[in-house]
């Protein structure tokens, strides 16, 4: 959450700047390590010492990565000299560093094994939102939803703040990318109201405008986008705020007022191309070049798209991309470069494409883990019904020299519940199984359902050499409806 964590989460950056420092602080870094390696010579033993530089490590990990790593060094010479609780926190944040500068193997196993292990919960907790983090960002959906979920079911045992403020931004930004809007805001106000190290009222800000934006809820975001940015400027976060404005300038421009958000984009150009962030960067890029489109700007359109193309990276398919290849398109097209429009046609295409597989496999990892734990929850439950049910067979036996007569009248009772409660859990079972087939909206069969029978009937095909047809049906310029009469009405249009 501190420091260049920012808006861009901890995936997103461990790409842009993990594996390397910018030219300018590279004397820093030379400074910072020679300070450890000075400081390493006399070792610390005091534990309230080794306590305070982990604490600095963790401070200042994202924030100066030069001189982390250099701590990291330090207390790592005297790592047998730490207590049990301070070897569990260096041994996170060692899992961290190999996350964020790109050793995967080394920090998933090293984190699962905390995860699983530590005797710390807060360890784990911070364990969990790693993980989750790190999944997302590379793109395994199902595991960041998995890792999120056990995480989740750590946070009513633990009352550190930033721990759960961790799992909270996590939990917002993932309910996010998978229409949950309603589950994103509860988290993000979650961070707001705990507003730990006063950075709630601007990082659970953020997400909780991204979930606004994105859901329609547009009045709400309107009377607190401000508040928002003027506290992300406040504690010395203008990424989040700048972030923010992205979404702000998204808003005038579908309203038309072109000229304001032009203002906007360009006042805070320069800041966020000196922070370096490719991908925000690049969204006002992308913002920039729709602006002068609109405004008739062609030639700096296509500068600024052709700029956002250049910071894009391979296989990611942001939305940012597929407006500057539109642009790009829409450009040549109207040059009379038919061979560039084509080319950058087919990139918009494939990078709209790109775009909704991810939100595909967003939404299936969402389900399949949503699916997993209430089958969980049912198999706990019907544990507890059997344990229930144990008792009270030990019971009767107890008074089984008391009550001979009444033995017989109770064993049947007995099997009567068991049956009842094995009728009742099948019907249970059968109910969720109808729902995780069915669409919550229109009560149509999804994606899951689809699959099952779809890879029944090429089986099926397969070994009788029979041909299989696929009939794709699809709502052409539904969006309009969206647009038009809002989000409600096209739901009940797609019901009836």
């Amino acid at each position: 959450m501190e420091g260049q964590r920012q808006v861009m989460r901890f995936g997103r950056l461990r790409r842009e700047g993990g594996k390397g420092l910018q030219p300018w602080r590279r004397a820093v870094a030379a400074a910072c390590l020679a300070l450890a390696l000075a400081s390493g010579r006399s070792r610390v033993e005091a534990a309230p010492a080794q306590a305070s530089l982990i604490a600095r490590a963790d401070s200042i990990k994202l924030r100066e990565p030069p001189e982390f790593r250099a701590l990291m060094r330090q207390i790592g010479a005297g790592f047998s000299g730490l207590s049990k609780e301070q070897q569990q926190y260096f041994l996170f944040l060692q899992g961290w560093q190999s996350a964020y500068e790109g050793r995967d193997a080394f920090a998933i196993a090293q984190l699962s094994q905390l995860a699983a292990n530590s005797p710390s919960m807060v360890i784990r907790l911070r364990a969990y939102a790693t993980l989750s983090d790190l999944f997302t960002s590379e793109r395994r959906y199902h595991a960041a939803f998995q890792e999120l979920s056990e995480a989740q079911s750590l946070l009513p045992d633990v009352s550190d703040q930033r721990a759960r403020a961790e799992v909270l931004l996590d939990a917002a930004e993932l309910y996010s990318q998978v229409g949950q809007y309603d589950l994103a805001l509860d988290a993000a106000q979650a961070v707001i109201d705990q507003n730990w190290a006063g950075e709630g009222e601007c990082m659970g800000g953020q997400q909780k405008l991204h979930a606004l934006f994105n859901s329609g809820r547009f009045a709400e975001f309107d009377s607190q986008v401000r508040p928002t940015i003027r506290s992300c400027l406040k504690i010395g976060q203008p990424a989040y705020a700048n972030e923010i404005r992205t979404k702000l300038a998204a808003r005038y421009i579908d309203d038309g007022r072109l000229s304001e958000a032009r203002a906007l984009l360009e006042r805070n150009y320069p800041q966020v191309t000196g922070m370096g962030y490719s991908r925000q960067i690049a969204s006002f890029d992308a913002l920039l070049a729709v602006v002068n489109q609109k405004t008739g700007n062609m030639a700096a359109a296509k500068r600024f798209a052709l700029h956002a193309e250049k910071l894009s990276i391979p296989g990611e398919f942001p939305q940012w991309l597929i407006t500057s290849y539109r642009i790009l398109y829409q450009y040549a097209k109207q040059n009379g470069d038919y061979s560039s429009a084509l080319a950058y046609h087919e990139k918009y295409l494939s990078a709209k494409i790109g775009y909704l597989n991810d939100v595909s496999a967003r939404q299936l990892a969402y389900e399949r883990v949503k699916q997993k734990n209430i089958a969980r929850k049912l198999e706990i439950e019907a544990l507890s019904r059997k344990n229930r049910v144990l008792e009270l067979e030990h019971k009767l036996s107890v008074k089984q020299m008391e009550a001979t007569r009444l033995y017989g009248v109770i064993l049947t009772l007995i099997l009567a519940l068991i049956g009842l409660w094995a009728l009742l859990t099948k019907r249970s079972q059968l109910h969720f199984k109808n729902l995780s087939r069915l669409d919550g909206l229109t009560g149509i069969s999804n994606r899951l359902h689809f699959i099952e029978r779809a890879e029944t009937a090429l089986a099926y095909a397969r070994k009788s050499g029979q041909e299989v047809s696929l009939l794709l049906l699809d709502l052409d310029h539904f969006k309009s409806i969206n647009d038009r009469f809002g989000h409600a009405t096209g739901d009940f249009v797609l019901k009836q």
